[in-house]
């Protein structure tokens, strides 16, 4: 069986994880693990946790972890084109500021073992912002799929319908 990466699955019973929806990060193979994102609706921030993919693999063999899907909100799915240059802006910004973590390619193996990653709490000092703005970034990159109009806001999207 594959895992691919970007992809979501329904995981239940894989000790030291919380039962849920995760979308897959990233497999590395030297460690023979796979890195986990834990998609939900709430607004607590996330961290990626580390699980061994044979652990995985026989997981989804029994039948407690299976393929699933997590809706991309619709404003992400427009064509550059529809984009307004204030939201343009302000996904080029978020996206700016984790480019370089997310271009490191141990990045994810660091934030997912360690507690607390020195990776963005250095990448916070030298761009001199707090590291709840980054992980806020992070997280919503990750939960949509690591591609860069996860980073679109929502502000139109979100209040009261009428």
């Amino acid at each position: 069986m594959q895992v691919e990466r970007n992809s979501v699955w329904q995981v239940t019973r894989i000790d030291g994880i919380k039962d849920g929806m995760y979308r897959v990060l990233e497999h590395y193979a030297n460690d023979d693990l796979l890195i986990l994102f834990r998609l939900h609706d709430g607004k607590a921030l996330e961290k990626p946790v580390p699980v061994e993919l044979p652990l995985f693999l026989e997981s989804a063999k029994c039948g407690n972890s299976k393929i699933s899907s997590y809706p991309i909100p619709f404003y992400q799915l427009i064509s550059e084109e529809e984009i307004s240059p204030a939201h343009r802006d302000k996904r080029n910004q978020r996206f700016e500021l984790i480019h370089d973590l997310i271009s490191n390619p141990e990045f994810l193996l660091d934030v997912a073992l360690n507690q607390r990653s020195k990776t963005v709490a250095s990448h916070a000092k030298e761009r001199k912002v707090y590291v709840q703005k980054i992980y806020r970034s992070l997280n919503q990159y990750w939960r949509y799929g690591q591609e860069i109009n996860a980073l679109l806001p929502a502000y139109k999207h979100c209040g009261w319908l009428r």
